[in-house]
């Protein structure tokens, strides 16, 4: 730490995200539940690994079991085609992007819904790819969707709405549009032909697979417990 006008501050953000991630491995998980509550995915802050690294045990038992297990509920169905429903149905409910005046996507918002609000830490803490979020395999494959779906919009009158963005930068300007597009509004047909079926079975697989590993860690630690100190139910 350095003292200057009067106040103390870390050298570098490092020190400073790695004693965070010190203080809530100490805390108890009271404190922790509300930081995983309040992070977001995509977010580039290094305490969650940090502490993942410090604390994995503890955090998959009492949060990461639960959260993944409520995920995976939200989007099951009795095949993959009613899985992928299910996903624009209830965790990507809207999906907001940009467009800049040569018809270019300049950005994509992330999914929009209580359950993503909830589960988007998990994107961070089990990384897929380098988004960090398992809900965008590349952008530029997703943008294509997009384009896909907004022409579709103009052929066969499929719902999008146009919407102020909250969060402006230098690449806005007059001639920039921002989309929105309902979740209830992507029908199989419509998924198929954007190609945001494909989008929509990349999340679904991701989710299947972290959801076994998360299971088997839980469930293989909680075992070697009950082998090592005896359970108190026999």
């Amino acid at each position: 730490m350095q003292y200057e006008n009067l106040e103390y501050s870390f050298v570098h953000r490092s020190f400073q995200e790695y004693f965070t991630a010190v203080y809530l491995r100490d805390s108890p998980f009271s404190v922790v539940r509300l930081f995983l509550q309040r992070n977001r995915s995509g977010s580039r802050e290094n305490v969650l690994p940090m502490l993942m690294g410090m604390d994995r045990d503890r955090i998959e038992k009492e949060w990461s079991y639960d959260a993944i297990n409520e995920l995976h509920k939200a989007i099951s169905g009795s095949d993959i085609e009613d899985r992928v429903i299910a996903v624009f149905q209830n965790y990507w409910v809207g999906m907001e992007f940009g467009i800049d005046a040569s018809g270019d996507v300049i950005y994509l918002g992330v999914p929009e819904s209580e359950l993503f609000r909830k589960t988007s830490v998990l994107d961070y803490m089990y990384p897929v790819n380098e988004h960090y979020m398992w809900w965008l395999q590349d952008f530029a494959s997703l943008a294509k969707c997009y384009q896909s779906y907004l022409q579709l919009s103009k052929e066969e009158g499929l719902p999008v709405e146009t919407v102020e963005r909250k969060e402006k930068d230098e690449l806005r300007n007059d001639n920039n549009m921002a989309y929105r597009i309902p979740g209830s509004a992507i029908t199989l047909e419509t998924a198929k032909k954007t190609g945001l079926y494909d989008v929509a079975v990349y999340l679904i697989n991701t989710v299947d697979r972290c959801r076994r590993d998360i299971i088997k860690r839980v469930e293989s630690r909680d075992s070697f417990a009950d082998n090592l100190f005896g359970d108190d139910n026999s």
